[in-house]
């Protein structure tokens, strides 16, 4: 006996495969980018203006599927040029006309969608009943880019239009505005020019996939920050940069002979202090400006011994250790022994090895394309066949200066999966598929930031 929940899992997986099949399909970009071609050097073959308007609503549907399409001309008045889908010659005249009436309200529209909203209200109930549930797709044709359009493409079907092909459609209205102009009588011929100018121009804006890549590195967060708490020359360093380390951990020692001279000199100058108070004090029987130098000598002394006990108890901060337990990323670690540091500064940064991020260094060529949510892929130095997935959690819009000296802005990912956390101070790159960017800008890119570089504008 059959089981009831199986069958009606096979017959929704029957329904979601023949919606599937019925939802039109747009070629691929480069697919889209040949049929384009071999459409525009077909319509420009034909002589004849009117065999150009038939190609046009019978063409087109090797770039975008449709079951009606209406080519009209608005000037001097809405004159239909070519249609098809309307073969049936008991109601192709009402359909027609129904449609031309409904295309006078849409000369000004440059929507590519359009619905009932798109018509004046008064013709709103008409459209809808005109369409009977079909969606519209309009192409505004203008032969002066300055005017209204001076012809319309109106495609009609009854499964919805996708925002990826009004995207795909945007060479369409140049390239047949191109088509649509008037021949020319002279035997030289400028419409071939204004052809290769137009498919140059609409190819310029043609949508293609933005594929960014950055440096960056693994950064804590929320990390605790050790600096050093005297003046003197760090001498030795117990523990490498990357290293896990326990609570109270040594990690680095300063030379101690600075501090040392510095003690053996105050308890010389305390000694000298208290010597001279003693001879005050002798003095100070039959001599009055001793006895008015003994206040101010007394207060000499506790200041040389107030300096004595902070150099004493500055001894105790020769060592550093580690305060609670994490991952260790010690600052410019090759240079840090036998340098000089003040009181303040910043040795090292102790990481939750848990708790990280990616902290990428993105070009400001790409500033227009990284925003909050993007999935990234970040191929670690160390393990380049292995990319970690993350998402952009936050960006820094604020230029700086990367480690290359280049302008950047930053990019904060998370980990998606907190498992493949990475330890602090790890260094890769960061590679993202962002929206769509121009034909135009994918080329040009490199030499605008580099006018940027140089200039501070693009």
């Amino acid at each position: 006996m059959s089981n009831p929940n199986k069958l009606d899992q096979h017959q929704t997986e029957q329904q979601t495969q023949a919606q599937q099949q019925a939802q039109p399909q747009l070629p691929g970009s480069t697919q889209f980018l040949m049929h384009l071609l071999d459409l525009v050097t077909n319509i420009q073959r034909i002589q004849k203006l009117s065999d150009k308007e038939l190609a046009i609503v019978n063409q087109t549907t090797r770039l975008i599927q449709y079951d009606r399409a209406l080519l009209v001309r608005f000037s001097p008045s809405c004159k239909l040029l070519a249609a098809k889908g309307c073969d049936n010659a008991n109601h192709r005249q009402p359909v027609l006309a129904q449609r031309l009436e409904l295309i006078q309200d849409l000369e000004s529209v440059d929507a590519n969608i359009v619905t009932e909203k798109h018509v004046s209200q008064a013709k709103q109930a008409s459209f809808l009943s005109t369409t009977q549930g079909n969606h519209v797709f309009w192409i505004p044709i203008k032969l002066d880019e300055k005017a209204k359009a001076s012809h319309g493409l109106w495609l009609e079907r009854s499964q919805p239009w996708q925002a990826h092909e009004a995207t795909l459609s945007l060479p369409l209205s140049p390239l047949y505005a191109v088509a649509l102009q008037p021949r020319w009588t002279s035997n030289f011929q400028p419409r071939v020019f204004l052809l290769a100018a137009a498919l140059i121009f609409a190819l310029g804006f043609f949508p293609i996939p933005a594929k960014i890549v950055s440096t960056g590195h693994v950064r804590a967060q929320s990390p605790t920050y050790l600096t050093a708490q005297l003046t003197g020359i760090v001498a030795n360093i117990n523990v490498s940069s990357g290293e896990e380390v326990r609570k109270n951990q040594h990690l680095l020692s300063f030379d101690r002979r600075t501090l040392q001279r510095d003690i053996e000199e105050a308890e010389a100058e305390v000694g000298v202090a208290k010597a001279e108070h003693i001879r005050l004090r002798n003095s100070a029987f039959d001599d009055s400006q001793a006895r008015a130098k003994m206040q101010l000598q007394f207060v000499e002394i506790e200041r040389r011994q107030t300096r004595l006990k902070f150099l004493h108890q500055q001894t105790k901060y020769l060592h550093l250790y580690s305060p609670t337990a994490g991952v260790v990323q010690i600052n410019h670690e090759e240079e840090l022994i036998g340098k000089p540091v003040k009181i303040g500064e910043r040795l090292a940064v102790l990481a939750n090895p848990e708790k990280t991020e990616w902290v990428a260094e993105v070009s400001v060529q790409d500033i227009g394309y990284i925003e909050k949510g993007l999935e990234v892929e970040i191929y670690l130095d160390h393990d380049p066949l292995n990319p970690v997935q993350g998402t952009i959690r936050d960006v820094d819009f604020e230029v700086t200066l990367g480690l290359n000296q280049t302008p950047v802005i930053i990019a904060y990912i998370d980990w998606n999966d907190p498992e493949n956390a990475q330890s602090p101070g790890e260094h890769g790159s960061m590679h993202l598929e962002a929206k769509d960017m121009p034909f135009w800008y994918a080329v040009f890119r490199k030499p605008l930031g580099n006018l940027y570089e140089r200039f501070g504008f693009w």
